[in-house]
């Protein structure tokens, strides 16, 4: 089942890491011994070794890229993998590509500056220079330390042989039960945001922001819906045509409650769209 997937999307592996700007504290280092600090017991902090304002547009690229992955892919349960739709592929190689050479440029000013960052940080706190000046990394060492790369590849089982009959069945379960999760996700997304929709229709305080969010969520659904949930997606189409319509259409929240209606998760629903959608990949 893993391999046939892939017809639908692609694997993609993302790492963004950069240096903490501090290091560990060592209880010499606040006037105390080891003896007085038993590790079985307690838990020493970090120090700082530049501010942490200095650095935090290049930690904010972590969350930046996962709210990304979060909104165009889903999290595989094969280590640290994403599932992308064909439909988001462009989309977001994309912005990977704009996101990394950015991280890069700031990357460089960071390293430009490190020298300066250093040495106002020291004079700052002259009474701790002795403790913190040796936990600074070089500039070559530092450069090493930051970097933005992603890959895009297919997952596969081994060859016959090499894994045994119960790993293999482990990996098709795993691969179920992602598809399951995907299912169950999406539909509850959806019926989460057209229960709020018509929550603000009937309190008479829905805006023309509203409606925008509700198409984006029918668009989202659609960019992500690989697994070919038909009910759900035809249920947001009639509420995507009632929408085009505006705030006055009578029909607006009886279109979202339809969603709602339709949304709501069983065993039963999620394990029938994704026996049709596996059988679909059999026959492809």
């Amino acid at each position: 089942m893993l391999e046939k997937i892939w017809k639908d999307g692609v694997a993609l592996s993302v790492d963004v890491r950069l240096w903490g700007g501090d290091a560990a504290l060592d209880p010499e280092d606040v006037g105390l011994s080891s003896v007085d600090v038993p590790q079985d017991l307690f838990q020493m902090g970090r120090k700082r070794l530049v501010p942490k304002l200095s650095m935090s547009n290049l930690v904010a690229y972590r969350m930046k890229t996962r709210n990304v992955l979060f909104r165009y892919s889903f999290p595989m349960p094969f280590g640290d993998t994403w599932f992308v739709p064909w439909t988001n592929v462009k989309e977001v190689v994309d912005w990977l590509k704009e996101t990394q050479s950015q991280f890069y440029k700031d990357t460089d000013k960071f390293l430009s500056e490190y020298d300066t960052l250093r040495e106002s940080f020291l004079a700052e706190h002259e009474q701790y220079r002795k403790v913190l000046e040796p936990f600074y990394p070089s500039q070559k060492r530092l450069s090493n330390k930051f970097y933005f790369k992603y890959s895009l590849f297919e997952l596969s089982v081994p060859r016959t042989g090499v894994l045994s009959a119960e790993d293999a069945q482990r990996v098709d379960q795993e691969t179920d039960n992602f598809l399951k999760q995907v299912t169950t996700q999406l539909r509850q997304q959806a019926g989460d945001a057209a229960s709020k929709l018509a929550a603000t229709l009937e309190k008479d305080s829905a805006t023309k922001a509203s409606l925008k969010s509700a198409q984006n969520m029918v668009e989202r659904f659609k960019s992500l819906n690989f697994v070919k949930d038909t009910k759900m997606e035809n249920a947001l189409n009639l509420l995507n045509a009632a929408l085009s319509v505006g705030l006055d259409n009578p029909e607006l929240v009886e279109a979202a409650k339809g969603v709602v209606v339709e949304a709501r998760v069983n065993g039963n629903t999620v394990n029938e769209i994704v026996g049709s959608y596996k059988r679909a990949l059999d026959l492809s």
